[in-house]
């Protein structure tokens, strides 16, 4: 996935009123410090914008910060669907308002890390924990998972959708695993 479409589906998240703001950065780049609009969400590449070329990919590999109000103080989730902890990337706000995903979700040879982390803002706007995603991913064979991830990816992109009926077909998603398991 590259910038341009991050972009594209930050907008429509905000639109669909999952979250209130979002920002697009690379690996140089730092977070923010002071977040006035939550839920936020900061997607960021692990390249940094000089890294590509006209013949590179785009893409790199995605990440991102889903950030929340939590007792009268801010919370930042963060999601990397290798299960990467952020440390290898700029941070400049207090480890101890990090909560990270260090589950593994993607395959080595998956380009859906940008899918994966539109996934789990979805699913934290909706007020899902991270075990429900690990319910749907985690050990299952990678042709059902991009299926699921392409899923939703069309729900968003490609037609108008309610927030009601995002949070309709992630249950119905997340009752299928579970009889799987």
């Amino acid at each position: 996935m590259n910038e341009v479409t991050v972009h594209d589906l930050c907008s429509k998240l905000v639109k669909l009123k999952f979250i209130k703001g979002f920002s697009i950065i690379d690996k140089k780049e730092t977070l923010p410090l002071y977040f006035s609009l939550t839920p936020y969400v900061i997607f960021q590449n692990t390249k940094t914008r000089a890294d590509f070329t006209q013949f590179s990919d785009q893409i790199g590999h995605w990440v991102c910060y889903y950030v929340k109000n939590h007792k009268n103080s801010i919370k930042i989730l963060y999601f990397d669907s290798f299960g990467r902890i952020p440390l290898s990337y700029s941070l400049q706000v207090p480890f101890n308002t990090f909560i990270v995903n260090t589950v593994p979700y993607q395959q080595a040879q998956s380009l859906s890390c940008g899918l994966f982390c539109l996934m789990f803002v979805v699913m934290q706007s909706l007020g899902f924990n991270i075990s429900h995603m690990h319910q749907m991913f985690y050990c299952k064979d990678s042709d059902s998972v991009e299926e699921i991830l392409n899923q939703l990816y069309c729900l968003i992109k490609c037609s108008p959708v309610s927030y009601k009926y995002i949070r309709k077909r992630l249950d119905t998603f997340i009752k299928h695993y579970k009889l799987k398991q």
